[in-house]
């Protein structure tokens, strides 16, 4: 799937607002198994986008997309929900997670997230957590989003 400059700005300008340091678009694999990013807006997109597979059955951004419902959660590394593969891989902790299924062409596809990071020592301190303004923004735009990409 191909991703326009218009939708990148989109949510490039959304996770801004809402002070995440990155995010991801993730769209079902063919086998509607897993998880692939396909759009990261962050410095190591280069090596998470078509890298990592995210098991449907593992990890909070799997469970928005089984069960269509947005999470804002804050404290992710404390929570056993969490897979943590990726960010082992990248050698950070993921502190604070917006994620919202994201649907187009009448099916859900995947899911948008944005996140804030700290370095993986623990006693570095924790971002300011997302609140639920935030959440209403990025699901705002994801919304945005379908359109535009059902329009296409």
């Amino acid at each position: 799937m191909a991703f326009s400059r218009c939708e990148e700005t989109l949510l490039c300008e959304v996770f801004a607002v809402v002070g995440a340091d990155e995010g991801t678009l993730w769209l079902l694999d063919e086998a509607q198994t897993a998880l692939v990013p396909v759009w990261n807006s962050g410095p190591n997109a280069h090596r998470i986008v078509n890298h990592h597979r995210q098991p449907l059955n593992a990890g909070l951004v799997s469970l928005v997309c089984v069960t269509g419902q947005a999470i804002c959660e804050n404290g992710i590394y404390r929570n056993a929900g969490q897979d943590p593969t990726l960010d082992r891989h990248l050698g950070l902790l993921t502190c604070a997670m917006i994620a919202v299924p994201l649907h187009f062409r009448r099916a859900e596809r995947g899911v948008v997230s944005c996140v804030k990071l700290k370095p993986a020592t623990p006693s570095a301190p924790d971002p300011a957590p997302f609140s639920a303004a935030d959440l209403a923004r990025v699901t705002a735009a994801v919304r945005d989003l379908e359109r535009q990409m059902d329009h296409r």
